[in-house]
């Protein structure tokens, strides 16, 4: 951050400092700052009333207490950003105005590392429903969708990882001890292949089309065509045998005939010779899908012939005495679970001695800390009285690790000790609570075997080794997680799966959403892994791109199904701002939205979230009303006209109307409604900016954007919103940072090294 970072900023709003004023005597609070108090900014930002909760009399001129630091961070943040004053205020002086600027810079710069540093305190979190699978993938290396069924998480500050939004309700506790029985099923199996479980069904009490039972038997007869159906659970993915027990009468030319179908899909058909006296049992073998499969056995060719010499040739029926399910009796290897579980299995002495080191293991992995001895303990005893009970010590052990993932250490990222000790006491985090902050951070996971042994070691209280694990975990493709976690939730990306643009202006199939999604994702770890400038981020000349978007964007010359980096030479695209899925997200489904867009370059770009609405102000006119752009930009500027309008809607509107070369799907648009698209705005000072070329350029030199994005890092990271000392701390990073070639690495490693990250404080 320097002279000309600032020069720029100062003239987007309209405050461009003449060159003589270098020359002129460094900026004093006495002569500068407070003469433009008193006249711009006490009125309203002072007493019990102060607007925004900003008051401004304390603030003096030595700045050196966290306090007044915050009010000059907060005063220089409004001033740069013209929006204080607001609109109907009289406009300060440019000159005047730039010197209150430069003032609290050097203030900033001067007293923001020697205020006291506060780590502050993070709300145990509970796993989200995407960590939850990322762990179970991880631990154990089976893929489970299981937490699809779990209540939707709430957001907090945009994210779904944060402590204060993750609630945990009954049915949360119902649907995790199902899916703890699922995964111990799936990853310790107790499949006997030799002796696989058998269940019969008799047909007279199964579903069926037609028919009755059998004179003298238990069996049921088919006198036509008809189906007996019945829905079975194959627990597991695999190879199973079913058997049908039947007979027939026969009559006509042809043999009765059976069919067995699985989920309206043909096994096998039977010819059914047999008769009553010595009826057969028909087998068909078959690879199902776990879970619920429909098997029906069907009477296809039924005959009938009452005036047939020979009375007993007159009627063919089927007669189906039992279904039977058998399986699965293929061989499966051990899961990757199953292999370290058993790994310390010394497979001697009582179950409880056997179990004792392979139930440290199991919950020391799965606890993600070591297991206490007590604990370990504990759940030996118990597997020792389970196999006493009948359970083989394979399913005792089973049973342990459904325990393991119900239990509060598993589904919740324990950071214990927070009331223990001097309140107010600043602690560090120990090891293995460090490590998986830094796993969950980065890969929305649990540590690895690298990490872990590292944290065993106590080796991440050195600032270097935890930095060091910072690079070799971003080179992991389990750092992809930071596009579809961080990066998505950031930008709103998840929202794609909800909007529903109207289909016949601006059709956007399932496919293409997922395209667009991926478009961004790929082009932010390209950025990430890359170690590209963030600024590239707003301003790359490339992007990711398959035959599907390309044509939709109305590229050239891409094929294919996969989305391939792709150089860009129009200006039209390139960067987020350009990107189909911003596009998608901030615009309503008939019309764009230049007020959703310039709200979501405020807040997600520029970290300057307008305050909500008024009461009792009125919204713009319904879409049935606004024809097209040209209509729509004269609804805006009515409402602009407000005066409790204004004051926010001057950035926001001219930032959004930038964008409105770009349809609500992203395509791009010279007319809407038979007349040319007007893409200009002006922002505060006069400053115009029309279309999406200047827009990047005006973004990509604001420092804010750098800045916003470290903030939303820090949010994710620590899992909670940034405070008082949180701001002073990124203040310091951001001096500390040549904001020209910092990269995603150089923020994440920066937040890392915060003590808000490696640190917390006692509670009261």
């Amino acid at each position: 951050m320097g002279s000309p970072t600032l020069t720029v900023f100062l003239l987007l709003f309209g405050l461009l400092v003449p060159l003589r004023l270098a020359a002129q005597a460094p900026p004093a609070f006495d002569d500068d700052v407070a003469p433009f108090l008193a006249q711009h900014c006490i009125a309203c930002h002072s007493g019990e009333r102060a607007k925004g909760g900003l008051d401004l009399r304390d603030l003096d001129g030595a700045a050196d207490s966290a306090a007044n630091l915050l009010l000059v961070l907060h005063l220089r943040r409004r001033v740069e950003a013209g929006d204080m004053p607001p609109p109907e205020r009289p406009r300060p002086d440019p000159k005047k105005a730039a010197r209150v600027v430069a003032w609290a810079r050097t203030a900033v710069r001067r007293n923001v590392g020697r205020v006291p540093k506060d780590p502050g305190q993070v709300t145990v979190r509970r796993l989200s429903r995407s960590e939850y699978d990322n762990t179970i993938r991880e631990l154990f290396g089976v893929d489970v969708e299981t937490s699809n069924v779990f209540p939707a998480d709430d957001l907090g500050y945009g994210f779904d990882n944060i402590g204060d939004a993750l609630s945990v309700s009954v049915l949360h506790v119902e649907k995790y001890a199902a899916a703890a029985e699922e995964i111990a099923a799936k990853v310790i199996s107790t499949d006997d292949p030799d002796h696989p479980p058998k269940r019969r069904f008799q047909a007279e009490f199964l579903s069926n089309s037609l028919g009755d039972r059998a004179s003298g038997s238990d069996a049921t007869n088919l006198f036509t065509n008809a189906t007996i159906t019945h829905t079975l659970t194959a627990p597991r993915d695999g190879v199973y045998r079913i058997r049908v027990r039947a007979w027939a009468t026969q009559a006509g030319n042809d043999v009765a005939k059976m069919d067995l179908d699985v989920d309206a899909k043909r096994m096998e058909r039977f010819e059914v010779r047999a008769s009553r006296d010595k009826p057969e049992t028909y087998l068909a073998k078959q690879f199902l899908k776990k879970g619920r499969r429909m098997v029906e056995v069907s009477f296809i060719n039924d005959y009938y012939d009452p005036k047939h010499k020979d009375r007993r040739k007159r009627d063919r029926n089927l007669i189906v005495d039992w279904i039977e399910f058998e399986g699965p009796i293929d061989r499966v290897g051990p899961t990757k679970g199953q292999e370290w579980i058993f790994a310390e299995d010394p497979k001697r002495g009582t179950p409880a001695v056997r179990a004792r080191p392979i139930v440290r293991e199991l919950l020391s992995r799965v606890w993600r800390r070591p297991a206490t001895s007590m604990e370990v303990k504990r759940r030996s005893t118990f597997v020792q009285d389970a196999v006493k009970t009948g359970k083989t010590f394979k399913e005792a052990i089973r049973l342990v690790l459904t325990a393991s993932l119900v239990s509060p250490h598993f589904l919740f990222r324990m950071e214990p000790g927070g009331h223990r000790g001097v309140a107010g006491e600043i602690r560090h985090l120990d090891p293995w609570h460090l490590a998986s902050r830094l796993s969950y951070f980065l890969w929305s996971g649990p540590p690895d075997a690298t990490l872990a042994d590292v944290a065993r070691k106590k080796q991440l209280a050195d600032p270097d080794a935890l930095v060091r694990q910072v690079r070799r975990m971003l080179e992991d493709p389990r750092a992809d997680a930071l596009a579809t976690g961080f990066a998505a939730q950031w930008l709103e990306l998840r929202n794609l799966d909800d909007i529903q643009p109207d289909p016949d202006r601006f059709p956007l199939s399932s496919a293409l959403k997922d395209d667009l999604r991926r478009e961004t994702e790929l082009f932010f770890l390209e950025i990430l892994k890359k170690r590209r400038p963030v600024s590239e981020l707003l301003a790359a000349d490339f992007t990711y791109l398959n035959a599907r978007l390309a044509a939709h964007y109305g590229v050239k010359g891409v094929e294919g199904d996969e989305l391939r980096r792709v150089k860009l030479s129009n200006p039209r695209r390139g960067g987020l701002v350009t990107h189909g899925s911003i596009h998608a997200v901030t615009s309503n489904p008939s019309r764009t939205s230049p007020v959703k867009r310039g709200k979501w370059i405020l807040e997600n770009l520029l970290d300057a979230p307008p305050p909500p609405p008024p009461p009792g102000v009125e919204s713009l006119k319904d879409d049935d009303e606004i024809k097209d752009a040209a209509t729509l930009r004269e609804a805006m500027e009515k409402h602009r006209s407000q005066r409790m309008c204004a004051g926010c809607h001057v950035r926001m509107d001219a930032l959004g109307l930038a964008l409105e070369n770009y349809d609500p799907i992203g395509r791009w648009r010279s007319r809407d409604g038979g007349r040319p698209i007007d893409a200009s705005g002006e922002l505060p000072g006069g400053i115009r900016v029309a279309g999406p070329e200047q827009l990047k350029r005006l973004l990509v030199k604001d420092d804010s954007f750098v800045r916003c994005v470290l903030k939303k890092l820090f949010v994710y990271a620590v899992g909670r919103d940034v405070n008082g000392a949180d701001e002073l701390a990124l203040e310091s990073l951001v001096l500390s940072l040549d904001l020209r070639t910092a990269t995603l690495e150089d923020l994440i490693v920066g937040v890392v090294r915060l003590d808000a990250f490696r640190k917390r404080r006692i509670g009261r």
